[in-house]
């Protein structure tokens, strides 16, 4: 198992938020249970790549993120995962910082320049060796973002169009306590009644507050 010589020494960006509890990101990807010789998407990556290259046998890990000093960071890191990690700044390279569909420009590049060789499942199986994680911001973007990820699902789009691709969202509280939410809560609401008819969902981890910085709320992984 290849093990990062940078994973101590890898700074968390100035403005934005890091798991900076290294356990409880290894936790969480042994939770998500990637297969051998997969690939793995992580869309605002940072939070999990370490674990994911040192804790996994993963054979490839896109990583795609708009922060530029977390992308250069990660680039370090790809030069010594023997090719394993491969780092692109979506923002400006690949989408516009202003574009309403970036999930869906994004799926669309990654499709033609990093998955042009996947194989496509029958959407009765769940896809072997496909695994997408997502890290949901702490704003409005990470409610439109999941819309978008649940589009994906009713449509087949996206990652989905190469069958059952399992989801693994990381997603902040206010967030998790509305799409959680169970029949007769006032909380509950469209978003998670749409999220239960589209896919059989397992909470994975629950994360405290004290596994980031800057300070948050508590924070889950659900996966799809």
């Amino acid at each position: 198992m290849w093990s990062p010589k940078l994973l101590n020494r890898l700074p968390a960006g100035k403005f934005r938020l890091s798991l900076i509890d290294k356990p409880m990101a290894v936790s969480a990807v042994k939770a998500i249970n990637i297969p051998d010789n997969a690939t793995v998407i992580e869309i605002n990556s940072g939070f999990l790549t370490h674990a994911l290259l040192k804790h996994t046998n993963a054979k490839r890990i896109i990583a795609l993120d708009n922060d530029k000093e977390c992308v250069e960071n990660l680039m370090r890191l790809a030069e010594e995962s023997s090719g394993r990690l491969e780092v692109t700044q979506a923002e400006n390279n690949i989408v516009s910082k202003f574009a309403s569909n970036k999930l869906e420009i994004i799926c669309s590049w990654l499709q033609k320049e990093k998955l042009a060789d996947t194989q496509v499942y029958p959407w009765e199986e769940v896809h072997p060796s496909l695994v997408s994680i997502f890290h949901l911001p702490d704003k409005m973007n990470g409610d439109y973002l999941l819309n978008q990820i649940m589009q994906d699902f009713y449509n087949r789009s996206g990652f989905q169009a190469y069958g059952r691709v399992r989801t693994n969202v990381f997603m902040p509280a206010y967030l998790y306590e509305k799409n959680m939410a169970m029949l007769g809560d006032i909380k509950r609401c469209k978003q998670g009644v749409v999220m239960e008819s589209l896919a059989n969902i397992d909470i994975l981890r629950v994360i405290p507050e004290r596994a980031y910085t800057p300070k948050l709320d508590t924070t889950s992984s659900t996966k799809a």
